[in-house]
């Protein structure tokens, strides 16, 4: 276990990989600095009721009373998956309304701009890229790596040492990626009591699960850490192949861009089993119910996200 530390330490004895991240953490703050003075310029929100609640509540419910009738005609039967999800979203809907609670003030617009900001993502994988090159690339174009495979354990703990660093490096650079954006959005917006309800979020609103606005910050934090350190991986395996730069750069851009078109073409349901960029994106993955369909059940997609990870992991 003392080579992990090692190839921990590594990275940063290179100064065009420190000015590389710190360039991108620059660009990144620069970015988000303009784009969220931008949308500050719109007026704030009125804070959400507990009333206004209880009636779009009481309409998802009732449209998923609507769709089961209609389903019905259609000769749909009760285990069928369309009308099992009709169930769930009408129990899901039905327990949030007995639990979820609203403030008396409208929560600060910073949250708001964090949940709903997805600058991070290309900013983060171009990190991981960046790292990637360092801890499998850099050994091979300074020769290092004919050494280290004829070592006892260089076949094995020395390679696995690599790509576990370049995972736990890529999971702490997301995490501050995450944490700047979130520093200016609270420096925007403001960052009001984040033990209210996640609900309180106009653009959560009908999110189904009682969460605090922390607990689901924490969640969405370590989703996508997980996220780019399985990227990571995915990335240093394929650019183990090749003692170029362009390589983790290559397979980084196919990734991230297969990841993205599976997110924004329309294809068959079963795509959404790897629809990886939606996970990343908070307001569109869980501002309302969504699963996907597990052997005729509903999956929550919470549950559901997991499932990239570990076929690419596994990959």
């Amino acid at each position: 276990m003392r080579i992990f530390p090692e190839e921990l330490r590594k990275p940063f004895g290179s100064r065009i990989f420190r000015l590389a991240l710190a360039a991108i953490l620059l660009a990144e703050a620069a970015l988000c600095a303009y784009l969220f003075s931008s949308q500050r310029q719109y007026a704030p929100s009125a804070p959400l009721t507990q009333e206004a609640y209880h009636v779009r509540v009481g309409e998802v419910r009732a449209q998923a009373e609507k769709n089961i009738r209609r389903l019905a005609e259609l000769g749909a039967e009760e285990e069928d998956y369309s009308i099992r999800y009709q169930r769930e979203v009408i129990r899901v809907y039905a327990a949030l309304e007995e639990t979820v609670r609203f403030a008396d003030e409208a929560p600060s617009e910073g949250w708001t701009l964090f949940f709903g900001c997805d600058v991070f993502l290309p900013f983060a994988a171009m990190g991981t890229v960046i790292i990637v090159c360092s801890a499998a690339v850099l050994d091979r174009r300074s020769g290092m790596w004919q050494i280290t495979r004829t070592a006892k354990r260089g076949r094995g703990a020395a390679v696995w040492a690599k790509i576990f660093a370049a995972a736990a490096l890529s999971a702490l650079f997301s995490l501050l990626s995450q944490g700047i954006v979130l520093f200016l959005a609270g420096l925007c917006g403001g960052l009001s009591d984040p033990t209210a309800a996640v609900q309180n979020l106009p653009d959560l609103f009908l999110c189904p699960y009682p969460d605090s606005i922390l607990s689901f910050l924490l969640a969405v934090l370590l989703c996508r850490s997980v996220t780019a350190a399985v990227f990571a991986c995915a990335v240093c395996c394929a650019a183990a192949f090749s003692g170029r730069y362009f390589s983790p750069f290559l397979a980084g851009a196919g990734l991230y861009g297969a990841a993205f078109f599976v997110y924004s073409a329309d294809l068959p349901a079963v795509f959404d089993w790897l629809d990886l960029y939606r996970t990343m994106l908070p307001v569109q993955a869980f501002g309302r119910y969504a699963a996907l369909s597990a052997a005729g059940r509903p999956m929550p997609l919470a549950a559901a996200a997991a499932i990239p990870c570990i076929l690419i992991a596994a990959a």
